[in-house]
């Protein structure tokens, strides 16, 4: 295996760096996949324990609510459910009802769409390209295994049944997931700040044109510049950037961290919501808390319950471009069921990465 190497106690070059966070994407939500959309910590002990593997899933789930959500396709052009349809009408089916230990859910697969699209178009975006695979993954009926469809994919395909033009199908989104399926774009092109930025409106403006979820992913791409450069997410925050420079950073965190346990700061003091603007402070707390243990902080992460899965990927992204491949176990990488089409992946994204740095590149490659 290229990805993942033997932990050793040297600086994480910027190829570990890069594929540190790429590795902590989906590890961070297979591991969460089993606790997503549960809002109780007592109700996660009695179903789980602790989570501290993959894991398979549990039902009834206690916190499920797909039989209230209605959605009737009209046609092939947004028939999303197929074999989903009696799932989505039986109360307490898990949202990834279906997925084994160690898969991966919806946004991530759709992130990996993007990432085979880049790849394929030898590290160009391609939008055209992007959209003929998400058309398949979502309409195919074997096109994915997972259960849930979020609202912004049934939104989209409702308008692209009813006969918009494509651009014209997304709707003002803040999930969190939004951030998730770009995730290729932020570290394929982190490099170069206007190109990432760029691509990134681009991007996520096809099913959710959000001026706030496209300012939170411009957010993310900063803090992942900094962190491949070097810099500590601790310094990152404190040092370069400053409270001043987003909302997320005027947050007490280290306050939190020194006084609070997690689940008091994601129930009381933030959310365990599904919208950026909940899910992105939570992941920074525990990013920050739990800086020095990628796998550490993607476990607890789990453990919490809300949108677990796409804050997860968040985490993943952050310490493990912090703290590099090295800090991420041979097993939980080799333990995705996509591990060997994430591996080839993350090594061909990683060849165009590397230039979007050129003379920029501070770390050692």
């Amino acid at each position: 295996m290229n990805a993942i190497h033997p932990k050793t106690p040297n600086i994480p070059t910027l190829r570990s760096r890069f594929l540190g966070a790429w590795w902590g994407l989906f590890i961070g939500d297979a591991l969460a996949i089993p606790t997503h959309g549960y809002y109780s910590a007592d109700q996660i002990a009695h179903d789980y324990g602790e989570i501290d593997s993959y894991t398979p899933i549990k039902e009834p789930h206690p916190n499920s609510e797909m039989v209230r959500i209605q959605f009737s396709p009209r046609n092939e052009k947004d028939n999303l459910l197929h074999h989903r349809t009696a799932l989505w009408k039986k109360p307490g089916t898990h949202y990834h009802h279906g997925l084994n230990p160690g898969d991966n859910s919806l946004p991530f697969l759709i992130a990996q769409e993007l990432a085979g699209s880049i790849c394929d178009k030898d590290g160009q975006y391609d939008e055209v390209d992007f959209i003929d695979r998400y058309l398949h993954l979502m309409l195919s009926p074997d096109g994915h295994r997972d259960t849930y469809i979020p609202s912004a994919h049934r939104k989209f395909f409702s308008n692209y049944g009813s006969g918009r033009p494509i651009e014209k199908c997304g709707e003002n989104n803040n999930h969190v997931a939004g951030l998730i399926e770009a995730a290729p774009i932020l570290l394929t092109y982190c490099g170069s700040p206007s190109l990432v930025n760029r691509l990134l409106k681009q991007h996520i403006s096809i099913a959710r044109p959000s001026g706030t979820l496209i300012h939170c992913a411009e957010f993310l791409a900063e803090l992942l510049i900094l962190l491949c450069q070097g810099n500590s997410l601790e310094d990152s925050i404190y040092k370069k950037l400053g409270h001043l420079h987003h909302p997320y950073l005027a947050y007490p965190y280290h306050r939190w961290i020194a006084n609070q346990d997690d689940i008091t700061v994601a129930t009381k003091n933030l959310s365990q919501g599904a919208l950026a603007d909940d899910a992105v402070p939570l992941a920074i707390y525990l990013s920050l808390k739990y800086a020095n243990n990628t796998e550490h902080a993607l476990m607890m992460n789990a453990n919490i319950g809300g949108d677990s899965c796409n804050r997860a990927g968040i985490i993943g992204m952050l310490l493990g471009a912090q703290n590099g491949c090295e800090s991420i176990s041979s097993e939980l990488a080799t333990g995705l069921t996509n591990y060997a089409s994430l591996d080839k992946l993350g090594d061909t994204l990683w060849e165009f990465a590397k230039h979007s740095w050129g003379t920029k590149i501070i770390a050692p490659q």
